[in-house]
């Protein structure tokens, strides 16, 4: 295999701290380990020439300035994906005069709870986050900011929902939909570069099902065509769709671009050893 140079590329205020719950850390050890070059840009400040970038810039919504800087190279991984909000990526959503009757649940419009924006506006996104810890402290502001999914609400129907939360930006109305399978509540990650896909199933039993508080993990789950349609269709080369299944439909919960992972996870040597599987993925870009 030819050897190449694989640029990843990182919002300016990153740096190797940022980068240690992130899967691309794992992704260029296996680049290297087959003999490739592999590089941090921080910013757009230089250009260093290399046969492949990946867009990796931990916002919800992309600067622009990061996503022209791609396009000088002969690769681009996810230079098509700027804005991942839930508001733009899910049919889930709901206003105040929509027709639902069943359970509703209140998130962060933002990728994470907003905490990639907090992390890296630097100074001030620190501030701002003390700030937002003391005032969710006071009594009946339990969602004035939502500082991480363990703050996002479910309501038994639309009519219980604060009518101001419907005129906000920063928080999503949704459908709650989950899937449920003995009693615990499941939700499907896809994860992938290019068309190395893996796909595995957690099971909680709390309704926002994470990684960190999932009881079991079904390893080897079929991915739904929807979501290798939505893949397409979205243009991600990179990331993980978050979904659930529902009488055969998929239903995409969210999306991400710079994939992290649970420390809890990285036990299951399965779900591990599937990482060089999806490494390999990029390969599929640089035939030549």
């Amino acid at each position: 295999m030819k050897k190449y140079r694989i640029a990843v590329l990182l919002h300016e205020n990153d740096n190797e701290q940022t980068l240690n719950h992130s899967l691309i850390k794992d992704y260029s050890r296996y680049w290297r380990e087959d003999g490739h070059e592999v590089i941090y840009i921080y910013g757009t400040n230089q250009f260093i020439p290399a046969d492949v970038v990946i867009v990796h810039v931990d916002l919800t919504v992309v600067p622009d300035e990061y996503l022209e800087f791609a396009k000088q190279y002969p690769v681009a991984l996810n230079a098509g994906v700027k804005d991942i909000r839930k508001s733009v990526i899910s049919e889930q959503n709901l206003n105040k005069d929509d027709i639902w009757s069943g359970p509703v649940i209140v998130k962060s419009n933002n990728n994470c709870a907003g905490i990639p924006e907090r992390i890296r506006n630097s100074k001030s996104g620190r501030v701002g986050k003390r700030i937002m810890t003391l005032m969710n402290r006071l009594p009946g502001k339990w969602f004035l900011f939502p500082l991480t999914s363990n703050d996002y609400k479910i309501f038994d129907n639309l009519s219980q929902v604060p009518k101001s939360f419907f005129y906000r930006s920063d928080i999503v109305v949704q459908k709650f939909t989950p899937e449920m399978d003995q009693g615990l509540y499941c939700v499907r990650n896809m994860t992938f570069i290019g068309d190395h896909v893996v796909c595995t199933r957690l099971k909680s039993k709390y309704p926002v099902v994470k990684g960190d508080n999932s009881v079991e993990v079904e390893n080897g789950i079929k991915p739904h065509p929807d979501m290798l349609q939505l893949q397409y269709e979205l243009g991600f080369d990179y990331g993980k769709f978050d979904y659930v299944e529902i009488d055969g439909r998929a239903i995409l919960l969210d999306t991400n671009k710079t994939v992290g992972f649970s420390a809890k996870l990285d036990q299951d040597a399965e779900l591990f050893a599937s990482r060089r599987y999806r490494a390999e993925g990029l390969y599929s870009y640089l035939k030549g």
